[in-house]
């Protein structure tokens, strides 16, 4: 059985050293050995009984060899011991009772205030909250201390409010005449657009080839934008003439007599 200086002595002090010293495969996960070295917690027992050798003026460093707390970590210890003149560890607080705004008075007070008034908002609610009490919160925190009690929020609606109103009581049972989305048989410039765009489609795919290679120098959004420019061009020369603009007007009239008599149209291009 070998003793605690000898065990410290052949101890590794990195993580290679450490594959070697417990017999483990090169090809061992690295990553992982070091991020459970990095994150190793030690105990207040093994930082007291640093602290009061380096206090005492002892070799703080061995001490930390023997208790296997890594050098970097005791001399944090150490340093920070210095500094402050507290050589016993500090008790970190973890967990227990958050600091809150609400109260239970407070929740008391808006669970009122609802009854009383369903319509309320949130920042209905913030407000009576800062003029009642002088507090300030958010209306998440107000929302948040609500689902508490299981009161559940409801976004506002305009419609519901207006449904009943004189004013649209005197449209009830009207009916809306409307065209189709696009209205293609009465827009010409719908038309000649859908001319414009199979061009420039086209135009971009049979130049597929030269718009993946950027030349040097040339960002490939710079390059495609370049490319993008050319293809309308070449369909506002080529494909956008005046003839076809009076070939989509003419074609139009023939639907304007339908569309005065309000009667209905098949949607044709």
């Amino acid at each position: 059985m070998p003793s605690l200086d000898s065990s410290a002595a052949q101890r590794p002090r990195n993580c290679t050293n450490a594959l070697q010293y417990h017999g483990a495969s090169p090809l061992y996960d690295l990553a992982t050995l070091q991020s459970a070295i990095r994150y190793k917690r030690y105990t207040d027992e093994q930082r007291h009984r640093i602290l009061g050798v380096a206090k005492d003026g002892g070799d703080w460093a061995l001490a930390a060899d023997h208790n296997g707390v890594a050098y970097k970590t005791a001399w944090s210890w150490v340093n920070q011991a210095r500094s402050t003149v507290v050589w016993r560890p500090v008790e970190v607080q973890r967990g227990g009772a958050r600091r809150v705004k609400i109260m239970p008075e407070h929740v008391d007070h808006m669970v009122k205030l609802l009854e009383d008034n369903c319509l309320l908002t949130l920042f209905d609610l913030v407000g009576e909250l800062q003029v009642k009490f002088g507090i300030e919160v958010t209306p998440q925190t107000v929302r948040n201390a609500l689902d508490t009690i299981c009161y559940t929020c409801q976004k506002k609606h305009a419609e519901p409010s207006e449904m009943n109103s004189p004013r649209v009581k005197d449209y009830v049972g009207v009916e809306l005449i409307k065209l189709s989305p696009y209205s293609p048989m009465l827009n010409l410039i719908e038309n000649v657009f859908s001319v414009f765009k199979s061009d420039v489609k086209y135009y971009l795919a049979t130049h597929r080839d030269a718009i993946l290679r950027p030349p040097p120098g040339v960002t490939k959004a710079q390059h495609r934008a370049t490319y993008m420019l050319c293809a309308a061009k070449h369909s506002m020369r080529v494909k956008v003439t005046p003839e076809l603009c009076d070939s989509e007007a003419a074609h139009t009239l023939s639907f304007h007599a339908r569309a005065l008599d309000k009667h209905d149209m098949p949607v044709v291009s």
